[in-house]
């Protein structure tokens, strides 16, 4: 007689301080750090190194943005056909060397545009894929507190990252802040592969 199989849902955990959890709240801090100090600071950012007059410095934060909105739809149909863990991960890894990129690369013209858009719609690819691993890995009474929590921490992030990138960019240089910010996508990325057992 076959024995009967489990039922997936109860095999998902309510919502608490776990490592699950904890490591998903790392994701959404640093992934949030990044966001901020990007739009924060890129107008500035072109107009003191690139020389952007105010207006196009605005302009290089809008074209980063419009690529994140219009890939959005798109990203919420890959979540639910790839693996979100290796979307997740691809899409922190590969907006990271991009923004390294960026520093590099002396001028403002359409190499660069190009870059802000490529940089928007992956560091925006990975919002629906990471929105469902905490859906798969939370029961339906934990979602309010998983979600919680996750958006406390990109807030956090948020807060304080203004402050930092700030300070760096006062004592140094904002390029030098902008080339220590994918370091902070690779501990995003991190955070999700430690989970990858758990899906």
């Amino acid at each position: 007689m076959d024995e009967p199989k489990p039922d997936l849902e109860e095999e998902k955990v309510p919502f608490s301080l776990t490592f699950v959890t904890l490591a998903v709240a790392l994701f959404y801090f640093f992934r949030g750090f990044v966001f901020k100090s990007i739009t924060s600071f890129l107008p500035t950012y072109f107009v003191e190194s690139r020389g952007l007059s105010i207006a196009g410095g605005g302009f290089t934060t809008s074209i980063l943005l419009l690529s994140g909105v219009l890939i959005l739809p798109f990203a919420g149909i890959l979540a639910e056909k790839v693996n979100r863990v290796l979307l997740t991960v691809g899409s922190c890894l590969s907006s990271g060397l991009i923004l390294f990129l960026m520093t590099l690369v002396p001028t403002v013209g359409w190499l660069m545009y190009l870059m802000l858009a490529l940089f928007g719609a992956l560091i925006y690819l990975s919002l629906p894929s990471v929105l469902s691993l905490v859906k798969d890995l939370t029961s339906k009474e934990g979602y309010g507190g998983a979600f919680g929590i996750n958006f406390t921490m990109a807030a956090t992030a948020g807060v304080i990252a203004p402050v930092i990138v700030g300070y760096i960019g006062d004592v140094f240089s904002l390029a030098l802040a902008f080339k220590l910010l994918p370091s902070l996508l690779v501990l995003a990325s991190i955070s999700i592969i430690l989970i990858k057992n758990k899906i």
